[in-house]
């Protein structure tokens, strides 16, 4: 008997993320990571095929607890700090998003970033989070640049 072949899961997303740091004008760091999506995630989705559901704004964090599906927030988000999606475009089986931290944005006591996450429903649901490796010290000099892609990978 045939089984019914699986159409969507969690397993067949994959996220990366790529941060790119420049003080005063200069690259500083560059550094790549995947992402943990949410249970939230299977919901998102869901409600996106009908048209319900963008992913929206995104914050940065100092938290290091490595990320885990059942997350439902930043594990300790910058005070303040939630921004819009700069860009937001699919193409094929990609979903690319960049997001933008300028200079003058959270800076604050010069905290330590090292996570990020992506949200939905004007910032409530957290979609996908990820920490990185090699935290950033956000100044007032440093920009902070990142490309999020989410690559749906068709079952086989």
């Amino acid at each position: 008997m045939k089984t019914k072949p699986e159409i969507f899961s969690l397993d067949n997303v994959v996220g990366s993320v790529e941060v790119w740091v420049t003080t005063n004008g200069i690259l500083t760091k560059h550094t790549k990571a995947s992402n943990s999506l949410t249970d939230n995630f299977g919901d998102f989705a869901a409600g996106a095929v009908v048209g319900l559901y963008v992913p929206d704004k995104f914050k940065i964090g100092t938290g290091t607890t490595p990320a885990d599906p059942t997350d439902n927030d930043l594990e300790t988000p910058v005070a303040g700090f939630s921004k819009d999606i700069g860009t937001l475009s699919a193409n094929s089986n990609v979903v690319s998003m960049e997001l933008h931290v300028a200079a003058e944005e959270a800076h604050a006591g010069n905290p330590v970033i090292s996570e990020f996450g992506i949200y939905y429903n004007s910032g409530s649901i957290l979609l996908a989070r990820v920490v990185i490796d090699d935290p950033i010290t956000k100044t007032d000099s440093a920009t902070i640049n990142i490309l999020w892609t989410w690559t749906l990978i068709n079952p086989s």
